[in-house]
């Protein structure tokens, strides 16, 4: 019997304990072993370097393909460099600005903004800037916002529902159709969701709204919306007529007939405006924005106009805790344009909005050079970037990335006798998990990095958020890696690193045993080979710190005067009163100096305490690794409902959310008896929100609701990454939190 067919025979919490017990019993031989033996040291060094020999590798490659690429550059024609044909020349505009500035052949696309529990505030700066995005007037664009249920914004116990804030306020005055679509489309788990859709026209730009009727997290929304893109695009196509068919069984006729119209529009192309000819940012917004009719607009063909019935090309996802740079949109999609025909996807730079937070201006630091170091390097070198981050993506639409059959893997129930790497894979880091089983079914598909179309996302602020975070992020990324290892049609320099990756992960208590006794060596028996091995580990330390000079720098580029940064600068500060036409250069050199010490400060933080945090991190993992209990249905007031259907496997998108566990229907009021919150929540839980104290043990119903919701994982950091139902408040129903057995959790499935 193979180790995984065992695993699939035990239940979910065996599995969790068996995978504990082996790897604590390796870990604590080898620690153990590496103490005993710390003269001889080097002949670990195999494991302890093998990360930074990596890294080093992808430093050598990195500098070897700028280099050619410098050199091929200066022997190229600049048409040859951006591939304009004469019809692209005809159809498009010029810029006298920076190549970056080329423009891009026209278009069709949609923005997609998934959200769950967001304030009016975080969807107004979400949706704010994509009203900003500049350069992208020749394309045609749907905003495409689809609420994961009727969730209370927030923490507030009786704020408004996210849903309310986008009808009734932000898109109040614009809506101009309102209809409820009853079993739109088929779930996770064969049942049938409802929709409530309402379209219009928002500063020249078409919307679309839907409102699921259950909470099922954003790898839900995500499969809906590009269920629906991918059948829009096949009904447009005669030759399809077969395979529309397929479609019957996902979406309800009435969603059929309404996305065959919903997605048409025709638009009114601008002439581009230079960014320094415009005074103010609300003529910015109306010279990029289009006009288009009232849903569903007729197939005409006028002066001026182009016809934009046709397919979608390209899917913009984001956050709704995401700020988009003002040129993003466009990076992106020249990016895709002037990419090889098998490149399906983009990822932008997911950079952060800076708090002097010590653990923002952490990872700060650790998102900078994982997207400078291993992504870049996956980007230019292989062109098989493993994870497009969700709040700045760009994907093609076409049957490797919208097709029902790569949905059907990505948005599916794992059944009870499946391995816990599979359950951990549906619903922990969906963003990840959609581009390895793309990789595993289209191997020739290829995906790749633009660090100029920069996007600004929240993290987590407190250690508890930050940890939730990481729990996901660590577990997902380890299971969609072993993906990529056994794929054998996968490129053979992204299996290594993915092996390496598990490697060093699941062997997190010898790594750090063995470079504390590295260290020691270092210093009380120093050798030259000791020094050359340190040398070796410490280029990746010196790539990480020239990143901020050389490499990325808050998007502002080395040309103070650009054009580019003038109006990115204005749009990202509009708010403030100190910056006007003649000082805003003066802002940007500060902003690049700010910039580099703001980095460098959180190198300092990443280097002394990034191996206690990784550490804490791998043990709070594996001791919820069996913490699946997400993705259950909400209605009402943030209630839960426990619909029988088992339990779902919760969704996260790479992003901020912080999941838990939630209220069951079955719970009932009851007072609180003793510290009873400390009984409900687990020590570590409890000791990382509130401290050691219990101060909230009180025979008040309502303080109780409150407060063990937040401890059992109710509390939410923001973002449309917030999976499943996990984050939000889920106290509204005032009902007992208790911690859900998850080999219970299908007892009563009717799958």
């Amino acid at each position: 019997m193979s180790v995984s067919s065992y695993l699939s025979s035990l239940s979910i919490r065996k599995q969790k304990y068996a995978i504990i017990l082996v790897l604590l019993s390796l870990n604590t031989l080898l620690s153990v072993v590496v103490t005993i033996y710390n003269k001889n040291w080097y002949i670990f060094i195999c494991i302890l370097g093998l990360e930074s020999f990596i890294k080093c590798i992808n430093i050598i490659l990195i500098i070897s393909v700028s280099i050619w690429k410098w050199i091929k550059q200066k022997r190229t024609s600049r048409s040859e460099i951006y591939k304009i044909t004469p019809e692209e020349i005809n159809t498009t505009t010029t810029s006298t600005s920076t190549p970056t500035s080329t423009s891009t052949s026209t278009s069709k696309f949609l923005y997609v903004l998934p959200c769950y529990n967001e304030t009016e505030n975080e969807l107004r700066n979400t949706i704010e800037s994509i009203n900003n995005q500049v350069k992208v007037s020749q394309h045609s664009k749907i905003l495409v916002v689809i609420c994961d249920g009727k969730i209370p914004s927030g923490k507030a116990k009786y704020s408004m529902k996210t849903n309310e804030i986008l009808t009734d306020i932000i898109f109040k005055d614009y809506i101009t159709f309102t209809k409820v679509y009853e079993d739109a489309y088929k779930m996770w788990d064969s049942k049938w969701n409802d929709l409530e859709v309402h379209t219009g026209i928002m500063n020249g730009m078409k919307f679309i709204i839907f409102i699921k009727s259950y909470n099922l997290g954003k790898r839900d929304s995500l499969t809906l919306v590009r269920r629906m893109t991918h059948y829009y695009n096949t009904s447009k196509d005669l030759s399809n007529e077969y395979n529309i068919i397929e479609y019957y069984g996902y979406l309800s006729t009435e969603i059929l007939d309404f996305t065959d119209t919903a997605f048409d529009v025709e638009t009114i192309v601008y002439d581009d405006i230079e960014p320094e000819a415009i005074d103010t940012i609300d003529k910015l917004i109306k010279a990029v924005s289009i006009e288009t009719p009232t849903l569903p607009p007729p197939v005409t063909y006028k002066e001026n106009k182009i016809n934009i019935n046709t397919k979608i090309d390209y899917i913009i996802g984001t956050d709704a805790d995401t700020i988009l740079d003002p040129y993003c949109a466009y990076e992106l999609i020249y990016t895709i344009q002037n990419a090889s025909s098998n490149t399906v996807g983009v990822v932008g730079f997911v950079d952060v909005v800076k708090s002097w937070n010590p653990l923002v201006i952490y990872q700060y630091c650790e998102y900078v050079y994982a997207q400078c170091l291993k992504r870049y390097a996956q980007s230019n070198i292989t062109h098989k970037v493993s994870c497009l981050s969700g709040c700045d993506q760009l994907i093609k639409v076409c049957k490797e990335t919208c097709g029902n059959a790569i949905l059907d893997n990505f948005n599916r129930l794992p059944e009870k006798n499946e391995s816990i790497l599979n359950h951990i894979r549906s619903y922990a880091s969906e963003d990840r998990n959609h581009i390895c089983l793309m990789f595993a079914m289209y191997p020739y598909v290829e995906t790749v990095q633009t660090i100029k179309a920069i996007s600004y996302t929240h993290v987590p602020d407190t250690i508890m958020k930050f940890t939730r975070q990481r729990k996901r992020w660590c577990a997902g990324a380890s299971s969609n890696d072993l993906l990529i290892v056994v794929n054998p049609n996968h490129n053979k320099w992204e299996r290594l690193q993915s092996f390496v990756n598990v490697l060093i992960f699941v062997s997190n208590i010898f790594v750090f045993v063995a470079t504390i006794q590295f260290i020691m060596s270092i210093i009380l028996y120093p050798t030259y080979l000791i020094l050359q091995l340190a040398t070796i580990m410490l280029i990746p330390a010196l790539y990480s710190l020239l990143i901020p000079i050389i490499i990325y720098n808050d998007g502002i580029s080395s040309d103070s005067s650009n054009s580019r940064d003038n109006i990115r600068f204005r749009i990202m500060n509009k708010n403030t009163n100190n910056h006007t036409q003649n000082n805003t250069q003066n802002h940007i050199i500060k902003s690049k100096l700010y910039n580099i010490m703001y980095y460098y400060a959180g190198f300092l933080i990443y280097y002394i305490f990034g191996s206690l945090l990784n550490l804490s991190i791998y043990f709070y993992t594996f001791y919820y690794l069996d913490d699946l209990n997400w993705n259950r249905k909400r209605v009402g007031d943030g209630e839960v409902e426990r619909d029988g259907n088992g339990a779902g496997t919760g969704n996260t998108g790479g992003g901020n959310g912080a999941g838990g566990s939630e209220t069951s229907s079955n719970s009932s009021n009851h007072s609180i008896v003793g510290c009873e919150i400390a009984h409900t929540c687990n020590c570590l839980k409890w000791i990382l929100t509130y401290g050691c104290s219990c101060k909230y043990a009180r025979s008040d119903n309502d303080e109780y609701s409150e407060k063990s919701s937040i401890c059992d994982g109710g509390s939410s950091d923001g973002g449309s990454s917030n999976g499943g139902s996990n984050g939000g408040s889920n106290d509204n129903n005032k009902k007992s939190k208790k911690k859900i057995n998850i080999d219970e959790l299908w007892d009563n499935s009717e799958i």
